[in-house]
């Protein structure tokens, strides 16, 4: 028994020791997994804004971020991926495609390789590749089920439509225009509708210039690009597009120009479209966005300010920025390659439409859209509406859509002539057309019909990179396909992203995706970088701040620089849209100062919840922001310690008289003539540059008036703080004469991208590249840095009260000029 019960004791012991040996071995395997994720950690290293221009993203559809193709059968998907290339000064262009049969067929493969050069276009010979480029710009169109069509370069720069076949992974060059194709669209038959550059030439302007000529055009900016012969510089940017008609098979025809008859002419090219074309399953019909030849009087009757604006302009100049992007709908035949307007109503300026074709070509689903006048009620009246319209007659009937559902409708599908599934936040509302009228009948959860095994997804967020997902309808298995950026999750740091929330002294609700410093701690305060224009999706990855339509990955555009200066100890905040009520006109009208309270709010949060040091913030903004920013410089009380502004328009005087005094959609609220000249003199950032006191780097990087372009962007903003010795610089883009307002050429995008990175670290943390190459740079800076001291000596000037009243002569001076005009 002794030895029974020694034994026992023997293994209770025995159990003890191992159970102490396990915990012993589980808080050591913990200490050496915490260890090695420290040590992990500790190996990855600084995302610098190369590393960052070398990432890939994909090509995007839209603003909902839609960036998978699926053919029409549903059994195979393609993308576009885009990445930088340093070494070879370049953008590499990668088309994939995958089989939707299995997780296994699923897997990508490369169709086609593609590099350019990513340099933006002049005047009227080098060609534009940022809009192979751009999100939005390039997304791939099935032609069949084994063909994809997409813009390229051909041999000589001019971009053409191409097709790549996925089974023979061989593409080849669709059209021949000898001006650049900007868009097109595929049907039925493999039916080719595009548009493409009308020609220009400087042969009429050289003949006047050697005769001396009259100044027709109201645009000086034509002049600085030495156009003379009446256009305006937006004519040459721009051009004026052309359709036309060919199909692609058995081989590519000629192609044939599409007259347009019945109150049209040629489309204006824009840069953003208000509506894609489409070509109809038949492929004897197209839909697409014209420039109408005249406009009805009864559409002055439309909500919408900046329809309203563009109303206004038309009248003034049609050539105007806003008054040549009004836009309707025209029906094309094909067949005879001939067009007629659709229906007598404008398309939206404020949203992208789109249109569907039903499977018997008779009929399109538009959204949103405004209707014809005479419509039911008011309703008509805003781009509101989602509508069925009869190709042949433009009659039309409205779907019963709510303004709601209208918010989050993002695609809509024809099941048969008389049935249309909307596709609203992810859910399907099935409609049928019953005598003569729609009705809903049901809807669906899910995320599409399409009877395929496999779906294909991108999944991200806010703090997780993009990657391709292939999931089983059937039994939900999923399997990652492609991860376009392994090196995200291995070998660098990134800061955290949170999302927060404020309100401005006026109770406006703000939001903001806030990047913290990679290495954050609660309860230090950091510097600070607001970055303002663009907001996009909140479930994007982006490196940038941006989220879709914007580049969110690959090469940015501008300096948004979210993180790469996270990894320098800097927490960013990309501010997100004003609030839900800044589509009123009352708001409108105050735009920048409503951004300024959401601005200087956003950082009196940050600072009371101790993030932020106040005495360490720099904003910046870029295009239409940029005068925001300049706004927020001049009128607000706040001592940024640093700012940078790009390529942006600035409401200032000089600009309004080089653009004819039309001053895109009056941003001082009136003209600056008799007395609205005081609404300037209170409103125009460039006339209280006395009050900014802020080191400020301009940036241009636009070549949209040649090399000359410095002269006519940012000119008044910087003669003036130069003339009262602010501490301001102004950089120019390398090889401005290929610029762009959206860089993409590493060469251009990094310099620009590395200065505003110097900028950043010299004003908010004090630091500077030791390189010998910037030796000038940081001497330049420093003698910037004495003008700030001495500006700061200075003290604030006050603000004026300017006074617009009518001149009341005494009654000695009436008497003396009676006198004077009776001489």
């Amino acid at each position: 028994m002794r030895v029974t019960s020694g034994s026992r004791r023997v293994r209770r012991c025995f159990g003890c020791a191992y159970a102490k040996r396990s915990v012993v071995s589980f808080i050591a395997a913990g200490m050496l997994l915490l260890y090695a994720c420290t040590a992990m950690a500790a190996q990855k290293r600084t995302l610098t804004i190369r590393d960052a221009f070398e990432t890939t993203r994909l090509m995007v559809a839209d603003s909902m971020g839609r960036s998978i193709a699926v053919a029409p059968d549903g059994k195979h998907y393609a993308a576009m991926l885009i990445h930088g290339d340093v070494r070879r000064d370049g953008v590499v262009v990668e088309i994939v495609a995958g089989s939707l049969a299995s997780l296994d067929a699923a897997k990508p493969y490369t169709v086609a390789t593609l590099f350019t050069r990513g340099l933006g276009g002049t005047e009227l010979s080098e060609r534009d590749a940022t809009q192979l480029l751009m999100p939005t710009t390039n997304f791939p169109a099935w032609i069949d089920n084994h063909r994809i069509a997409f813009l390229w370069e051909d041999a000589k720069g001019v971009h053409q439509a191409a097709v790549a076949d996925i089974r023979t992974r061989q593409w080849r060059i669709l059209t021949a225009s000898p001006t650049d194709v900007t868009g097109f669209a595929v049907g039925g038959h493999g039916v080719l509708v595009y548009e493409a550059k009308k020609a220009r030439s400087f042969a009429e302007s050289d003949r006047l210039k050697r005769q001396g000529y009259v100044i027709t055009s109201p645009d000086a900016y034509a002049l600085l690009i030495g156009v003379v012969d009446g256009l305006s510089a937006k004519d040459v940017w721009w051009g004026s597009g052309e359709r036309y008609v060919q199909t692609v098979d058995p081989s590519p025809t000629t192609a044939r120009k599409i007259r347009v008859s019945n109150g049209g002419e040629n489309t204006y090219s824009l840069n953003w479209p208000l509506i894609p074309p489409a070509v109809s399953p038949d492929g004897r019909l197209a839909v697409v966005p014209g420039t109408p030849r005249e406009i009805s009087a009864d559409w002055n009757a439309y909500k919408g300010d900046v329809l309203q604006a563009a109303l206004r302009e038309w009248k003034e100049d049609r050539r105007g920025h806003l008054a040549r992007q009004i836009q309707q709908l025209f029906v094309v035949d094909t067949v005879h390659a001939t067009a007629r307007p659709l229906w007598n109503a404008p398309l939206s300026m404020t949203h992208i439409s789109a249109i569907r074709w039903s499977p018997d070509s008779r009929s399109v689903v538009v959204w949103p859209a405004y209707l014809p006048t005479g419509g039911r009620g008011d309703a008509h009246l805003s781009d509101d509406a989602v509508v069925d319209i009869d190709a042949a007659t433009g009659s039309y009937t409205i779907l019963p859509v709510s303004s709601d559902d209208m918010s989050g409708l993002t695609n809509a599908d024809w099941i048969s002539p008389n049935e249309v599934s909307l596709t609203v936040r992810r859910q399907h509302r099935r409609f049928e057309k019953r005598s003569g009228e729609w009705t809903p009948v049901s809807h669906l959860d899910g995320l599409d019909d399409s009877s395929s095994p496999v779906t294909v997804m991108v999944r991200q967020d806010a703090n997780s990179p993009p990657a391709l997902y292939a999931v089983d309808r059937r039994d939900g298995r999923e399997r990652l396909i492609l991860d376009p950026n392994p090196r995200l999750r291995t070998e660098f740091t990134l800061g955290k992203v949170r999302f927060i929330q404020w309100s401005d002294k006026e109770g406006r609700a703000w939001e903001g995706r806030l990047f913290l410093p990679v290495g954050y701690k609660e309860g230090r305060r950091y510097p600070l970088v607001i970055q303002t224009h663009q907001w996009g999706r909140k479930q994007d990855f982006t490196l940038y701040g941006q989220g879709s339509p914007r580049p969110t990955l690959g090469p940015s555009t501008s300096v948004y620089l979210a993180q790469p200066l996270a990894n320098q100890g800097i927490a960013v905040l990309q501010v997100g849209p004003s609030p839900t009520d800044s589509s009123s006109s009352e708001l409108l009208r105050d735009e920048a100062k409503t951004k300024m309270e959401g601005f200087t709010s956003a950082i009196d949060y940050l600072v009371k919840a101790g993030m932020v040091d106040r005495g360490k913030v720099g904003i910046m903004g870029h295009s239409r922001s940029g005068w925001h920013v300049e706004y927020t410089l001049a009128f607000s009380d706040f001592p940024f310690a640093a700012a940078i502004v790009d390529d942006n328009t600035d409401a200032g005087y000089f600009e309004a008289g080089m653009m004819g005094w039309l001053d895109e959609e009056r941003r001082n609220k009136t003209e600056p003539f008799g007395a609205g000249m005081k609404e300037w003199l209170e409103n125009s950032p460039t006339f209280n540059v006395e009050h900014i006191r802020s080191p400020l780097l301009m940036m241009v990087t636009d070549s949209f008036a040649g090399e000359a372009t410095p002269v006519a962007e940012g000119w008044e903003m910087f003669s003036r703080l130069r003339h009262l010795e602010k501490p301001v610089e102004f950089w120019i883009a390398p090889n401005l004469k290929r610029g762009s307002h959206g860089l993409q050429n590493p060469t251009q995008l990094l310099t620009q991208q590395q200065r505003a990175m110097d900028w950043w670290l010299y004003w908010l943390r004090g630091e500077r590249d030791p390189s010998k190459a910037k030796q000038q740079q940081y001497a330049a800076w420093d003698e910037l840095r004495l003008l700030k001291a001495a500006e700061d000596k200075r003290g604030s000037p006050p603000r004026l009260d300017w006074q617009a009243a009518p001149v009341v002569q005494s009654e000695d001076r009436a008497d003396r000029s009676s006198v004077d005009s009776g001489r």
